[in-house]
């Protein structure tokens, strides 16, 4: 009997550390992530929605690519708006191959914010490789 309760406190006790250590990584994961993305680390370019998705239980998303120094890098837009409830048909033809502002971090451009709602507007559609430090919006 003695040894079934030290078996559930060292269970218990295992599990809280589990816990614990997984809100500490999902916090300092955040960080840093906020941190890359301050306004005196980021550049803004253009990018263009190249793909549509959707899953059965994630919101549908964008997928799109966008240039920094040469090197081709890929970003997703999760669709979590009124734009959700469009179908799957209006939303390859209004946004598939459309140029949109993306904000990026220079230190990794992996992390990402694509503005959907800020179109390119004609006179810059043939700027591909351009970047801006403040929003050119």
């Amino acid at each position: 009997m003695e040894i079934m309760v030290d078996k559930k406190k060292l269970f218990n006790t295992i599990m809280i550390l589990l816990f614990v250590a997984l809100v500490g990584y999902l916090y300092f994961g955040i960080q840093y992530r906020n941190n890359l993305m301050k306004d005196e680390n980021v550049n803004y370019t253009i990018g263009n929605v190249i793909d549509y998705e959707f899953g059965a239980k994630v919101a549908p998303w964008f997928t799109f690519n966008f240039y920094v120094d040469e090197k081709i890098w890929e970003g997703e837009y999760s669709i979590n708006d009124t734009l959700r409830r469009k179908s799957s048909s209006y939303l390859k033809r209004k946004y598939i191959g459309k140029k949109f502002f993306v904000k990026y971090s220079i230190i990794k451009p992996k992390f990402n914010e694509l503005y959907l709602y800020k179109p390119v507007p004609d006179s810059l559609l043939d700027c591909v490789k351009c970047a801006w430090e403040e929003p050119p919006f």
